[in-house]
């Protein structure tokens, strides 16, 4: 997955609904999404940008995300992926068979887990739904099943904690994760 880090730093895919959701209210997603922010830029972890991630990033981020992202690039956190010609996750998941409705929710989050499995495999995301679906259509993608999948709005996820823990891949917060494993 790329090159290390030292130990307790990640690379992080973050999608821009987080963003979006971390503006200045006492909202508590928006709270959550600020916090999980704040935590990211202390701790040393890096964030991911590829360049449909900057694009979605510049349409939704609060203004609170746009100064949190000009400090992470201030301290040159921000690792700038480039398309790699070879990836080919959208034939993938066109190979797969499920509903339009499915597919179109995974085509256009797909930029996160082509960056996620060429750096340290996590994504945080509020999307629940995108989630689900990628957890579907698992048996013919076994590549994502180790991605970490994270929801910083879900207080019971206590997704800070798990930042200032190294962010571990824990087995529940995996794609690959069922309830009854």
């Amino acid at each position: 997955m790329g090159r290390r880090l030292p130990k307790n730093r990640k690379r992080l895919v973050i999608d821009a609904c987080v963003a979006r959701a971390a503006g200045e209210t006492d909202h508590p997603v928006s709270s959550s999404c600020r916090k999980f922010l704040d935590t990211v830029l202390t701790i040393c972890h890096r964030l991911v940008m590829t360049d449909a991630i900057r694009d979605e990033w510049d349409r939704h981020q609060s203004r609170y995300a746009r100064m949190w992202r000009a400090a992470m690039t201030a301290r040159r956190k921000v690792d700038r992926l480039d398309a790699d010609p070879a990836d080919n996750t959208a034939e993938r998941i066109n190979a797969i068979p499920m509903s339009g409705r499915k597919r179109k929710a995974v085509l256009k989050d797909r930029h996160l887990v082509e960056a996620a499995l060429r750096t340290d495999g996590i994504i945080a995301s509020l999307d629940d739904e995108a989630l689900g679906i990628l957890r579907e259509i698992l048996p013919p993608w076994r590549a994502i099943r180790r991605v970490v999948w994270v929801n910083p709005g879900r207080p019971e996820e206590r997704c800070c904690d798990w930042l200032a823990a190294g962010a571990k891949p824990d087995k529940q917060r995996m794609i690959g994760h069922r309830a009854s494993d």
